[in-house]
């Protein structure tokens, strides 16, 4: 019994070692294959990490494409906001300097002849057409015969007595004289009381009253015509003073009726070269009597003085005319590159051809204005 045992112990153990060495190989031989099936994975593992990082830089490729075409459309916006920005500016500042106009004009305002334009009142000299009680200004007076300038009495409404008018006739116009101050012979600086009650000789210097005045241009609708006279009603070269100007500036001043331009340029041939310096223009250029450029410096102070219209006019040499008139015009110092203001187109054959130059500063052929174009 012993003796078996033992050899059984034996075998067991012998089978045990006779079985460790393949499993030992067995072992290795897994261990090969599984770094075989590892080194056939691996080529495929970066191939497909490679595409996957190709795929995604096409993904924000096409992701900043896009936000490149939405900021480009983002651009194209604002610009055109800020062109009509711009154009708002430019409206407002037009607006902002014809308020300012008006303004002054107010504050410097004085009265000065009056004409009814909607009276029932015949015109041509119809003599005796209006009876004397009917005659309630100067229109009336001039259908009733009388054709020669003067002082005539009228009915003015709710008055129980005639007030003497001024009446200056002029063809089929007859205008209501309020006030003339021809000279220094009568003092315009009066009380309250001396302006409503008139004051003055109605042959010379007077006002004729705040009262009568009301009376007068609330019976109808009138005009009003307020007329400068110098004496000098031939066009050609004058001296005017400029305001901060020392000396006198040489100025030619085209009369045309009741109306006299200040002309700040002409250009009727080629005898005068207009290719000129910043210099040049600053200070003018050419012959007053001829070709000519008054100076920017001049026309700084001239349409600075007041309130100035332009007329642009253009001649062609066989009579032919047209032009453009504009209701506002001036332009700034030097400093400010003497930039345009100018108001709104009035009327004129010649269109409107200085809308886009609002506001642009000045340029020449050696100096270029940042705004000019």
């Amino acid at each position: 019994m012993v003796g078996l045992a033992v050899t059984t112990t034996i075998v067991l153990l012998v089978a045990s070692l006779a079985n460790a060495a393949p499993a030992s190989k067995t072992k290795e031989s897994y261990v090969e294959s599984e770094i075989q099936v590892l080194s056939a994975n691996a080529a495929p593992a970066s191939k497909t990490k490679e595409s996957y990082v190709e795929s995604e830089i096409q993904v924000v490729s096409a992701r900043i494409k896009k936000s490149r075409a939405i900021l480009h459309d983002i651009y194209d916006d604002l610009k055109t906001i800020g062109k009509r920005v711009k154009d708002f500016d430019i409206n407002m500042e037009r607006l902002t300097v014809n308020v300012t106009a008006l303004d002054t004009f107010y504050s410097n305002f004085q009265w000065t002849p009056v004409r009814q334009i909607t009276g029932t009142a015949a015109t041509g000299g119809a003599t005796g057409s209006v009876a004397m009680q009917d005659i309630r200004d100067c229109t009336d007076v001039l259908a009733s015969g009388n054709t020669q300038s003067g002082v005539y009495s009228v009915n003015l409404a709710s008055q129980e007595s005639p007030t003497r008018l001024y009446c200056r006739m002029e063809g089929d116009d007859a205008w209501n004289i309020i006030q003339r101050r021809s000279d220094d012979s009568v003092d315009f600086d009066r009380s309250w009381d001396t302006y409503k009650n008139g004051f003055g000789d109605l042959e010379g210097s007077f006002w004729l009253g705040n009262d009568n005045i009301h009376l007068l241009t609330n019976q109808g609708q009138y005009r009003l015509r307020v007329r400068l006279e110098s004496g000098n009603t031939q066009s050609g070269v004058y001296s005017v003073n400029l305001a901060s100007q020392e000396s006198p500036t040489r100025l030619y001043c085209r009369m045309e009726g009741d109306d006299a331009w200040n002309i700040i340029q002409r250009r009727s041939d080629d005898s005068v070269d207009f290719d000129r310096s910043w210099d040049t223009y600053k200070n003018g250029f050419g012959d007053l009597e001829g070709s000519f450029w008054l100076g920017n410096d001049n026309i700084h102070l001239l349409t600075n003085q007041g309130q100035y219209r332009l007329r642009v006019r253009l001649e062609r040499f066989n009579g032919q005319s047209a032009h453009a008139d504009y209701d506002l015009f001036r332009i700034k110092d030097e400093e400010n590159k003497y930039q345009l203001e100018i108001g709104y187109f009035t009327g004129g054959g010649a269109g409107d051809c200085l809308f886009y130059h609002a506001y642009m500063s000045f340029s020449t052929c050696c100096i270029k204005a940042p705004n000019a174009t």
